[in-house]
């Protein structure tokens, strides 16, 4: 198949939005327009990015992105979300918002060499079709630090968002200062690097404190996302990462025996460790 025939089949994947866009565009004649303009939108930002697209992988991501924003778009136009009702899909002399970020997700995606985070990146485009406190700014930023942090981050930023469901497990509460170095093998370092990460780019941040340096006073089950962190994970739909992927991620972070109790003793009268 060459990149005609993919670019076209990714139009007619996408142009069958547009009877769904009218059919049930609920909000007058602004939301029946967006509406109708959906499909369009999407057929033609596919058949530009894949126009580009030289490697038969590249066109798999592209292929895969262009398949779940056609999915998720879909599903919340039959669910009755009413579109966004500002000038996001407009454009007249330069390409509207939506072309604009539309063009920027299913580019990203193409040269993401991770590809479970491709569906992650494609909700951008989605939820912000449908949700106007999104700004312009805001998605493009989110996209930018999307395509930065390493899937291992996202599903580390998947858990502080969903903490409740791996309450059972025994994630550490202290610091890592206290532990002596050789209780940490090569995958809890990786870990601890990644937590770092999002903390020095404020996505989590101390429950306890506000001291510069907290993470390594307080560990990672005494951390909770920041309102950039919430904002991240609620636009890649970061509830929908395997509670699997999930686990593997933070496992190198569970307490072990070995470790002892570190120097900060006892917290709130229990102590951390084994006595």
């Amino acid at each position: 198949m060459n990149k005609h025939d993919i670019a076209n089949t990714g139009a007619d994947m996408a142009g069958g939005l547009v009877g769904a866009g009218i059919g049930l565009a609920v909000a007058g004649p602004p939301g029946a327009y967006a509406g109708a303009a959906i499909g369009p939108m999407l057929a033609n930002g596919i058949k530009d990015v894949l126009a580009r697209v030289l490697s038969p992988r590249e066109r798999k991501r592209v292929d895969l992105a262009a398949a779940h924003i056609e999915a998720g778009m879909r599903k919340k136009l039959e669910a009755r979300i009413r579109l966004r009702q500002d000038d996001f899909f407009d454009g007249a002399d330069r390409p509207s918002n939506a072309d604009e970020i539309l063009e920027g997700v299913l580019l990203k995606c193409q040269i993401q060499y991770q590809e479970r985070k491709v569906k992650l990146i494609a909700n951008i485009a989605v939820n912000t079709a449908f949700d106007e406190s999104i700004s312009i700014e805001t998605a493009n930023q989110a996209l930018n630090t999307a395509e930065r942090l390493t899937y291992q981050e996202l599903c580390l930023l998947a858990y502080f968002g969903r903490k409740e469901e791996f309450a059972s497990f025994p994630i550490m509460v202290e610091g890592f200062y206290g532990y002596p170095p050789e209780v940490f093998h090569l995958n809890s370092w990786n870990a601890i690097q990644s937590a770092w990460d999002l903390f020095q780019s404020n996505m989590i941040k101390s429950s306890t404190s506000s001291t510069p340096g907290a993470l390594t006073v307080l560990g990672p089950g005494m951390m909770v996302l920041t309102e950039r962190g919430t904002s991240l994970f609620n636009l890649l739909e970061l509830q929908s990462v395997p509670s699997e992927d999930v686990l593997t991620a933070i496992e190198p972070l569970f307490y072990r025996d070995e470790m002892g109790v570190n120097e900060m003793g006892k917290r709130n009268g229990v102590y951390v460790g084994k006595q």
